[in-house]
This record gives structure tokens, sequence and C-alpha cells, in this order.
């Protein structure tokens, strides 16, 4: 059974990332692991009800909520700074494995590429601006 699951698991996540365990830094017996594996189809099925109800993930990193008076669309745009936060810490930490971190490296020794050193190491882990400039280099 294990063997299966160990098998099964990483095709549960798309191709260049890595599965997260369910219980971080602890070994996995295969309750973890089949727990990990089913929370995935759910996220999965979940995606697959909005996109069924026309909500376009390839346009919108987050699902835009309809105002429950007006009916009309809207966003929270809080949410796009948290966002671009988060993105830009997973960015960090190594993220999807194609990007090439060192590129990042040298855009730091480049003057006029505007990348700081607090903005590629996430020094300021609140800050905007940091997670702005490391995604416009």
């Amino acid at each position: 059974m294990e063997d299966i699951l160990q098998r099964l698991r990483p095709r549960t996540v798309p191709p260049g990332y890595m599965f997260h365990t369910w219980k971080s830094g602890e070994s996995e017996g295969p309750v973890e692991q089949m727990r990990s594996i089913l929370a995935q189809f759910e996220f999965a099925h979940t995606l697959r009800c909005y996109e069924a109800q026309g909500v376009p993930f390839c346009t919108y990193l987050y699902v835009p909520e309809e105002h429950p008076e007006t009916k009309t669309i809207f966003y929270e745009w809080e949410d796009e700074a948290h966002l671009i936060k988060r993105i830009a810490s997973h960015t960090r930490s190594g993220g999807p494995v194609k990007i090439k971190l060192e590129r990042y490296t040298e855009a730091l020794r480049d003057p006029t590429s505007g990348l700081t050193y607090p903005a590629l190491t996430g020094a300021r882990k609140q800050s905007v601006v940091d997670a702005e400039r490391l995604f416009s280099t």
C-alpha cells in the first residue's frame, strides 16, 4: 500500500512542483499520505467547479466575488498586495522548478535593473514594493 501511495502522490501536483507533506518535518504513515492525496483531489475538484461556472483562472489569480445585493462582480484589491507578497516569498524559497534563480543574482549585479538586495532576499517581508521589484526585473 505504501509503495502505491509513494508513486501516486507526486502525480497529484503539476509538473515542476513538489508536493508538501501533511505533517511538516515528521515521517508520514499511510493515513497522512492518503490525506494529502485526497486534499489535492478535493482542491482540483473545487477548481473544476469554479471553471464550470466560468471563472477564468487564466485571467485572474483569485476568484472574483459577486456582490450579494447588486449581483455585480467586484474585487478586493487588498488581496492583490497579499498575493504578490506570497508569490514573491514562494519564488525566493525556490518557487517552481523552471525558475532560474541565478538570473535574479545577475539582475542584482546590474545597477540598471532596479532590483535591490532587500527585495531579493525578502528582508522586508511585508513590503509590496520589494515584491514588485522582484518581478519587475
